[in-house]
Parts: structure tokens; C-alpha cells; sequence
């Protein structure tokens, strides 16, 4: 009996392991389309809780708030100047594995009253800074040493506290997409996660 114990403790921590850099993996699906102007390319983040540690949820990357996403690798490819730095705006399609809930926003507008109206399009710039927004109205492939260089960008986006009133709207599975719109012309399209179906988010 001790032994079937011993081996049943190895299996849930096999099975629900979070190594950095292996399991708290994801990766960013660029959408091809020739009429975009910003592509995204082998683009790897990974995902951390408030105190650094590597965040999973059975063995794969979990988004928990508060706590942070780190850009390790990839490449940002720009066919043509884009006017984001001026007034970039990311729209977002995003829906949650659950009966109930369903799709919450699409192409960032909110389509259930599970979200406020406002919440499923943000101010791109505001977000990730000037910096990064000026770098992506240059053509070019910008790798992201050059990035973190020229932009003044760390490669870590801080994730907030959120309210508890959302607490349970957020926790769950979700697919995400977001397009990054200028004026009334999309600039790029992106959704996550590409390695998994499904990406888990707690607080």
C-alpha cells in the first residue's frame, strides 16, 4: 500500500510539472495576411506568478494575475511604416472554454455582459510604451535584443491584481486574439496560444 502511495505522489508531480522554460511555455501565432504590415515571427513568451517563479497549470503556461509574461524570443518583422505610435489601438477577440460564458469580445467589442463594454480594446502604446510603438512603424526585422536595446524595453509585462468582482469570469481556460488596428486599418493579427488549445488563467 505504501508503495502504491509513492507512486501515485510521482505521477501527480510528473504529470502536473512546471519546469522554466519547458512547461511554462507560449507561443504566438502570427495570422498570415499579406495585407498586414507587422508580422510576428517564432515568438516565445513565458509566463511567471508575483514572486518569479514559473506558473503552469497541468503541465502547461498559465497567465496569473498578479504576475508577469517575459518575451524570450522572436522577431518582429515590419513590411511598412504604420502610424501605431500615433494611434495604435489593439482590438481583441477572446473567448472562454465554458458553456456559460462563451465569447466575451470580439474584434474588440464586448459581446456578453459578462465584460464592460470598453474592456475588449486598450490603448496598444499605453501598454508596452512609446518606445516599442516607434520601433514598429520602422520597416525592417527587428530582433529582440534590438528591441530591448532601441526601445528601452525590458521584455517583462508586469500582469495587475484584478478585481475580485471579475475573479470568476477570468479564471479559466481561454483563446485569444488581437489585432493591432491604426486609424481603420488592421496593422497586425495575433492569436495565442499556437502550442496549446487552450491557455489557463487564475488570479
Amino acid at each position: 500500500m505504501k508503495t502504491l502511495f509513492v507512486l501515485a505522489a510521482i505521477f501527480v508531480t510528473a504529470s502536473a510539472s512546471c519546469v522554466d522554460g519547458v512547461n511554462n511555455v507560449i507561443k504566438l501565432a502570427d495570422v498570415t495576411d499579406e495585407t498586414l504590415s507587422v508580422h510576428l515571427k517564432d515568438v516565445v513568451l513565458q509566463t511567471y506568478d508575483a514572486s518569479d517563479k514559473p506558473r503552469c497549470f497541468s503541465s502547461q503556461a498559465e497567465m496569473f494575475f498578479p504576475g508577469s509574461i517575459k518575451l524570450i524570443s522572436g522577431d518582429v518583422i515590419v513590411r511598412e511604416k504604420t502610424d501605431l505610435a500615433a494611434n495604435g489601438v489593439a482590438k481583441l477577440t477572446m473567448a472562454k472554454n465554458s458553456f456559460l460564458v462563451g465569447n466575451v469580445c470580439r474584434d474588440g467589442v464586448a459581446v456578453s455582459s459578462f465584460v464592460p463594454k470598453n474592456d475588449c480594446q486598450f490603448n496598444f502604446c499605453q501598454l508596452l510604451g512609446n518606445g516599442i510603438c516607434t520601433l514598429l512603424t520602422t520597416p525592417g526585422t527587428h530582433t529582440l535584443s534590438q528591441i530591448e536595446q532601441t526601445a528601452n524595453f525590458t521584455g517583462v509585462i508586469q500582469l495587475p491584481k484584478i478585481p475580485s468582482i471579475i475573479n470568476n469570469v477570468l479564471r479559466g481556460q481561454w483563446k485569444i486574439e488581437m489585432k493591432l488596428v491604426s486609424g481603420d486599418k488592421d496593422v497586425a493579427d495575433i492569436k495565442f496560444p499556437s502550442n496549446t488549445e487552450w491557455l489557463n488563467i487564475d488570479r
